[in-house]
């Protein structure tokens, strides 16, 4: 039998139900705080409540709204539902649940009733819910409409996935409801799923509206269900909601949100740049700016960013009354007048200052947290370095808890650069930075803060870690310029003996490497992939058998040096294709230890790059994107694991962002994972 919406509430309706709750209890103590009274409009009420006892939206809004009601300030909820067995059960949830506020239901179409519902409001605030199942019933020009009138606010549910399922093919009614939906036919040109929530954002700002929205996704997988999308012409109002769906956003994100300290530092850069092009902005300015000109930043972050600022040197504070001024100085060494932030222009905001002969700088703190590790131990590790720019530990993929879950330890990243320049098609960091005017393209940042940061992490007692400085760059990208990198950090690793750094790399440039008087605390990780596909899809990066010449220099010169097989791919005779590459590899030389991945997509990677023919492969969704069919992905790892233990006589084996699910299929312990990223 078929389950019914209603039976239980899933994860995107609990999601959306949390941001709602926590939106409307601050609403309602502005609302009581400015007037009498305060209406809730749900357009699509459902039928209240869960088969399991759980609330829907009518029955939260009631019961939130009568906590917060005061003698001075009365609310009232009223429910639209067009389901004649809905609103039944609708009217029986009412009746049952105890409530302050009066519930008044409406059988028939939201469309039907909004200019009735509006001149029963009038100017009174009101809070519009419009949550359909689908897009009929919801068109632009009623939700313009009720944007147009005062105190109007609403929080609608954009059903993308049933949106770009009908809208590729639509019968001739089908086409006039989504032209009512988007009012217009632009929607008919659009193939992207963000250019076509650009549209509908745009639509809702005409006329001088205010629009934020809030990705959902379906459960375990990284695609979207619908987006939440909430507009209003009230500032103060959109604030808040901003606030509250950000702050779920991050919670629900990890995987998404890999480099905040990339993204805050182009915010930082772009707050910066705003104080320093007008000649005073007031802080009421730059919060307008952060809200409405930035996709995920808030308050808290423009705190964050004037403090930072600050303490690099580039702006001052003093007090002026009761709102802070940002004005803008040419000459950094002129006093500032009271209350004033003034941005020094001499500065580049893009690269810290660093100059000994100038000021001290103070030596980056280390912060220790308590990790929980993949075996349930829970220990006191480092978090990050200073302002965790530089030194980070990755902890976005959370201790797995069902078999769908990817497993990853949570290991240091040592982020001296971003981007490569080898072009992979399937490198996330074409999604990642994709925002970035550089693209993917190799940025370094400033030696001194990473010696600084890589000095203070050295020079405080820890357990022994592996400082990875290939998640989100090539590790020998600078190899073949001026100022190598292993010539920098090789010899300050070389000088202790507790921990190691690990190069990432598909470069072959390694004489800077092979030069090194000593190499005790250095880690080579290749990565290699058939040579077809190789060929195909890591066109500018040197040819596979380079990169295993390069290899076997290494281990020869006694490097520890550890391979990366990732990712594998199905392409026609793929079982004859890696198992030649580990002939290759066994020929040359013997990898101290082997991690194994398979192709796999964010979609944030699938949009940003260019060649997409490598995504025909993928099938399979997983909360680290999609992914190869789970039973082609276990054939190919039995296949080369089988290959490496009964051929190559190896069982230093581990496997890359892989679920618990395929761990158990192939009888390896996660637990006890031993992959090139870790001790």
């Amino acid at each position: 039998m078929q389950k019914s919406f209603f039976d239980e509430k899933q994860e995107p309706a609990r999601i959306k139900h949390l941001i709602l709750e926590k939106y409307l209890h601050a609403w309602a103590t502005v609302i009581r705080s400015k007037f009498p009274a305060g209406f809730y409009v749900d357009a699509f009420a459902g039928q209240g409540e869960y088969e399991s006892g759980e609330e829907g939206s009518p029955i939260i809004a009631a019961r939130i709204l009568g906590e917060e009601e005061q003698p001075n300030c009365l609310f009232k909820v009223i429910c639209v539902e067009k389901n004649r067995q809905h609103f039944t059960r609708l009217q029986n949830a009412i009746s049952q649940r105890e409530s302050r506020v009066p519930v008044t239901p409406y059988l028939g179409e939201f469309d039907d009733y909004a200019d009735r519902i509006l001149a029963e409001i009038g100017d009174t605030p009101a809070f519009f819910f419009i949550d359909p199942s689908g897009f009929k019933g919801v068109e632009m020009r009623t939700v313009r409409n009720i944007l147009e009138r005062p105190h109007k606010e609403v929080f609608i549910n954009f059903m993308y996935n049933a949106v770009q399922r009908w809208k590729s093919s639509p019968s001739p009614g089908l086409g006039k409801t989504l032209d009512a939906f988007f009012g217009g036919r632009e929607w008919q040109r659009i193939q992207g799923e963000l250019d076509l929530l650009k549209l509908y954002l745009r639509k809702l700002r005409h006329g001088g509206a205010y629009a934020y929205h809030f990705r959902n996704k379906f459960p375990d997988k990284d695609r979207t269900f619908y987006y939440l999308v909430y507009a209003t012409k009230v500032f103060v109002a959109f604030k808040i909601m901003k606030d509250v769906m950000v702050k779920r956003e991050m919670k629900e994100r990890f995987q998404m949100n890999l480099f905040e300290d990339l993204e805050f530092g182009e915010y930082r850069r772009r707050v910066y740049s705003k104080i320093a092009s007008q000649v005073t902005v007031p802080r009421d300015d730059l919060v307008r700016f952060t809200y409405l000109e930035t996709d995920s930043y808030v308050n808290r972050d423009l705190t964050k960013a004037l403090k930072r600022l600050e303490k690099e040197g580039k702006i001052v504070k003093v007090s002026t009354g009761n709102e802070p001024v940002y004005a803008a100085r040419s000459d950094p060494e002129a006093p500032s007048p009271r209350g004033v932030y003034r941005a020094v222009r001499a500065v580049e905001p893009t690269v810290p200052v660093w100059d000994e002969s100038q000021r001290v700088v103070r030596q980056p703190g280390i912060k220790i947290s308590q990790f929980e590790s993949l075996d349930g131990s829970v220990k006191k590790m480092v978090a990050r370095v200073g302002d965790g720019s530089i030194i980070t530990r990755f902890d976005k993929t959370p201790v797995p808890s069902k078999p769908t879950d990817v497993v990853c330890p949570h290991f240091l990243e040592l982020k001296w650069a971003y981007g490569c320049p080898y072009d992979c098609a399937w490198c996330y960091l074409k999604g990642t930075f994709r925002f970035l005017p550089t693209r993917a393209r190799p940025k370094f940042k400033d030696r001194q803060k990473v010696e600084q940061h890589v000095l203070a992490f050295l020079n405080t007692p820890t357990q022994p870690e592996v400082l990875n400085t290939g998640e989100i760059a090539d590790s020998l990208m600078q190899e073949n310029t001026s100022g190598s990198f292993v010539e920098f950090i090789a010899p300050l690793f070389e000088s202790q003996n507790r921990h190691k750094v690990l190069f990432v790399t598909k470069s072959d440039k390694i004489e800077h490497l092979l030069q090194q008087p000593t190499h005790d605390q250095v880690i080579v990780s290749f990565s290699l992939n058939a040579e077809k596909v190789a060929e195909r899809w890591e066109k500018l990066a040197p040819v596979v058998p380079q990169r295993i010449e390069a290899a076997r220099r290494l281990t020869e010169a006694g490097f520890t040096v550890r391979i990366r097989i990732d990712p594998i791919i199905p392409v026609p005779r793929w079982k004859q294709m890696y198992t030649k590459l580990l002939e290759d590899i066994f020929s040359s030389f013997r990898p101290e230890r082997i991690t194994l991945g398979s192709l796999r997509g964010l979609q944030s990677t699938i949009n940003g790059c260019s060649d997409k023919s490598w995504t025909q492969y993928l099938s399979e969704r997983s909360n680290w994107g999609k992914k190869i069919a789970f039973g082609t992905r276990l054939q190919m790892y039995e296949t080369v694991s089988e290959a490496l233990r009964k051929k190559h006589n190896y069982a230093r084996i581990a496997l890359c962002k892989e679920t618990v699910r395929m761990w158990d299929a192939l009888g390896m312990d996660y637990t006890k994972i031993k992959c090139n990223c870790v001790w």
